[in-house]
């Protein structure tokens, strides 16, 4: 995957997370078909770069996580 589309499918991945942060309640069919749309875009040309992570849980347990490095889903 080239540069230019990492950084589209990332910039459209911060997008959709802001636009995931506005009361649910305020949606409506044209805002849920933007958010749809974008995210069908960065399923459909993301390919994914997995990583592997750590997060604490509590000071004595970890718990292992995986995600995108370009668009951030979790897997």
């Amino acid at each position: 995957m080239d540069e230019e589309l990492k950084n589209r499918i990332h910039s459209i991945s911060l997008a959709l997370n802001r636009l995931n942060m506005i009361n649910y309640l305020s949606y409506d069919k044209e805002y849920n078909d933007i958010c749809s749309l974008m995210q069908e875009y960065m399923e459909k040309k993301c390919k994914h770069e997995i990583i592997k992570d750590f997060i604490d849980i509590s000071p004595e347990c970890s718990k292992t996580i995986e995600y995108c490095a370009v668009c951030m889903k979790n897997f």
